[in-house]
């Protein structure tokens, strides 16, 4: 399903992505490599946006995922949804089915407003495993991209200030207030 005309049209004016076009311009990365195809501008930008929002997401599973986030919530047996405020950053944790889904969002925002809503999404495994079978050797589960519904460059800094407050997520984590579900 092609990328909509809303959707092509609040990318250009507000820089807004949606899950839809990140996955439509990286099915497109993959069809001009396979085809010779060219993509659109906006197919070429969306990426090149996701790939920003993939560098972020690199420094978040150093800093935050394997610092501290990872063995919280693999160690949590009888709640597997978390939620940690700290600074602006709301950081929403729900570990289900061998997945374990971070949802950011801005705490700041009014939530009235339809910023409140905004989000970027990432999925990790519940369990890291060690593949030494590669050279260099892999971990398996670390956090990669799930999902977007934001101004690609404000998820960049909404990642970023994760990995800033680190510490202070790790210090105030604890059991989700309301419920956290996958979706």
């Amino acid at each position: 399903m092609s990328t909509s005309n809303e959707e092509i049209e609040e990318f250009r004016k507000n820089g807004f992505l949606t899950t839809h076009m990140v996955l439509n311009a990286t099915s497109a990365v993959g069809e001009t490599e396979k085809s010779g195809s060219t993509m659109t501008p906006v197919e070429t930008a969306v990426h090149e946006k996701f790939l920003e929002i993939k560098s972020a997401i690199d420094q978040f599973n150093v800093e935050v995922w394997l610092l501290w986030l990872y063995s919280r919530q693999a160690n949590e047996p009888d709640h597997k949804y978390l939620e940690a405020n700290a600074s602006n950053v709301n950081m929403l944790v729900g570990s289900m089915a061998g997945r374990c889904m971070i949802t950011l969002r801005w705490r700041d925002r009014d939530t009235t407003s339809e910023e409140a809503h905004h989000f970027v999404s990432l999925i990790g495994a519940e369990r890291l495993t060690l593949m030494t079978e590669y050279s260099p050797t892999v971990v398996h589960g670390l956090c990669g991209f799930q999902g977007i519904g934001m101004n690609g460059d404000k998820a960049i800094e909404l990642i970023e200030e994760a990995v800033r407050v680190s510490k202070e997520l790790a210090n105030v984590i604890n059991k989700a207030s309301e419920i956290v579900t996958f979706g």
